[in-house]
């Protein structure tokens, strides 16, 4: 169905367009310039119609009968286009025109939404490489992100999950909010390397993944107990036991808005565990395309990074306390792998990085290889040793910090 004009959609698709065409500029440039004239027609919408497009905000039409989405107000839509506009094209029209309406640069507390995108924008700009962008306005938008993500952490400290969400914010879709949350503590991190935002924001993915108060994955065909009857008419209509998998589910709402949910829980629930894994559960077990896109964010963020790593229990949270692993294989030919932690030093904002090195010596003391000499932030870590150009022998390798050190050895056999 196509639907009347609105100035909210037309904000969004506007934003889209700039930003894809930024993104496929270098890997497809006759897309790439579609998707900008695209982006610029819909501004040009936006210029000639000043005021929200219908008068009142989009609303159904008469007959349709299904979620309304409604959204009276559209100035974060038009910052939206106008930041991915810019960075995009540079061009002072949209730079000006961010200027003009930040409105001071705050981050919305609540982070993102459908109907909220104004954080978007602020990102954007925050992060832009044009050379004619608001050094004072970057500055405030950075403070209030900073300041938003310190309430994030003063949250997670005081619940016994780590998850940012407080009971009255356990609502229809409330796990996107957890990951947009999570998305913005990223942000946070980036802008300061304070690892207490890093930490917080692999928190909120522990979250989703099993450490809640259902020990159960939010996520379809992911970990060991999770969802197995989504509200998704794919899933349920293909004939396949297993839903398709990788769709985030929206999580517990204790404002039981659907049959299934009142049937099974009251007013006298704690929020948390209003969940129930029940295909006519659409208020706690729908799944939405915008849900999984700050999951698709987080989780590429954590596995892309190496600050910690991955195994069967899960991620592993930044150690205390630094650790040499035995080599894997031992003895081995030609390649072996080594694990190594090291640990958070606590300070004001867990800022600190430690200088380490980890090297390979021969028997006599010679140095034979350095497979780390950097600084590096606390987290567990692994290297992989190539041992193809040394002969068959014995060989130590010693992990050293300003305050640390500790070696252990290893069998090469040809």
């Amino acid at each position: 169905y196509i639907h009347v004009l609105s100035s909210t959609a037309t904000g969004n698709f506007a934003a889209m367009m700039a930003k894809a065409a930024r993104i496929y500029q270098s890997i497809d440039t006759t897309f790439s310039n579609k998707c900008l004239n695209a982006a610029t027609l819909a501004w040009s919408f936006l210029v000639s119609n000043p005021t929200i497009v219908p008068t009142g905000g989009f609303k159904n039409p008469t007959g349709t009968v299904t979620g309304e989405y409604g959204d009276t107000n559209d100035s974060d839509e038009r910052l939206w286009a106008a930041a991915e506009l810019y960075e995009t094209t540079g061009f002072s029209e949209y730079n000006d025109y961010v200027i003009s309406n930040y409105a001071s640069g705050g981050i919305v507390s609540g982070a993102m939404s459908w109907n909220k995108v104004k954080n978007l924008a602020l990102l954007t700009y925050l992060n832009s490489s044009q050379a004619g962008s608001s050094q004072t306005v970057k500055n405030q938008i950075k403070n209030s992100l900073v300041s938003y993500a310190n309430t994030l952490l003063g949250r997670a400290s005081t619940n016994g999950f780590g998850v940012t969400i407080n009971p009255g914010e356990y609502y229809w879709g409330c796990n996107s909010d957890v990951l947009n949350k999570a998305l913005l503590l990223i942000y946070a991190y980036e802008q300061t390397n304070n690892l207490g935002y890093y930490q917080t924001a692999l928190m909120q993915l522990n979250y989703i993944l099993g450490t809640n108060a259902h020990n159960f994955s939010f996520i379809t065909g992911v970990g060991s107990n999770s969802v197995m009857h989504p509200h998704h008419r794919p899933s349920v209509a293909d004939g396949v036991v297993n839903p398709v998998p990788g769709l985030l589910v929206g999580g517990p709402d204790q404002y039981l808005d659907d049959p299934v949910l009142q049937s099974h829980f009251n007013s006298s629930t704690p929020p948390a565990l209003c969940y129930i894994d029940d295909v006519g559960s659409y208020a706690s077990n729908e799944i939405a395309i915008n849900w999984n896109a700050p999951l698709v964010f987080v989780s590429g963020y954590f596995n892309a990074e190496g600050l910690t790593s991955v195994d069967d229990q899960g991620f592993n949270f930044i150690p205390d306390k630094f650790e040499l692993e035995q080599n894997y294989p031992n003895p081995f030919n030609p390649n072996t792998k080594i694990k190594f932690t090291i640990p958070s030093v606590v300070d004001a904002n867990f800022a600190s990085t430690t200088m380490t090195q980890l090297k390979v010596f021969d028997v006599l003391g010679n140095e034979v290889a350095t497979l780390v000499n950097e600084y590096k932030p606390a987290g567990n870590y692994e290297v992989e040793f190539n041992a193809k150009n040394i002969s068959s022998g014995v060989y130590f390798y010693t992990l050293s910090t300003q305050n640390y050190s500790e070696t252990k050895s290893m069998v090469l056999l040809k």
